[in-house]
């Protein structure tokens, strides 16, 4: 990541599912790295913004729905 990169706000996703869903509606990743709990799974990085968090508003939502 570039020093501009590293000054914005970042979105933090531990969901691979979340992930894929923000990157599906046009979110850009930003990084991905290992995460540190648990060397198994990825942590994905996005800019923080209106449309990342509507987008995770709405797959919430639907995650949610589809439970009940």
């Amino acid at each position: 990541m570039n020093n501009n990169t590293l000054t914005k706000k970042q979105c933090i996703v531990y969901s691979q599912q979340l992930a894929g869903y923000l990157m599906q509606n046009g979110v850009k990743l930003l990084s991905i790295a290992p995460d540190n709990k648990d060397n198994t799974k990825n942590v994905f990085f996005f800019f923080d913004n209106e449309k990342v968090r509507k987008l995770k508003n709405e797959w919430f939502e639907n995650r949610q729905q589809m439970r009940k």
